[in-house]
């Protein structure tokens, strides 16, 4: 099993407080921040699921951005992170800065 079936591993506190970055929200109870929380887990969990069988189709071990980034593109529960790619990936594609490229004459 991935997790715990009855506690969730992220903290309740933190949780409660990004969920009450909304402004409508006034208050949370215990039972709707503990279901929160594991949602948030599952999801992660999916995420990181998805990306990973790309890094493995690419004869990766390490998960790159540009995982996430096709997981996102292509999985059709997560197409609602399509427009945060420019904002949480904004050298998608790019060449890592410090590597040197040989050119071939």
């Amino acid at each position: 099993r991935y997790m715990s079936e009855t506690a969730p591993s992220l903290p309740l506190a933190r949780v409660k407080k990004i969920a009450k970055c909304d402004k409508d929200v006034k208050s949370i109870s215990q039972n709707s921040t503990v279901l929160m929380a594991k949602a948030a887990e599952l999801f992660i969990i999916q995420l990181a699921t998805d990306s990973y069988e790309r890094t493995q189709g690419a004869k990766r071990k390490v998960v790159k951005v540009d995982d996430v980034v096709d997981a996102v593109e292509n999985e059709s529960y997560l197409s609602f992170l399509s427009d945060h790619i420019p904002t949480i990936a904004p050298n998608l594609g790019q060449k890592p800065a410090g590597k040197k490229q040989t050119q071939l004459v």
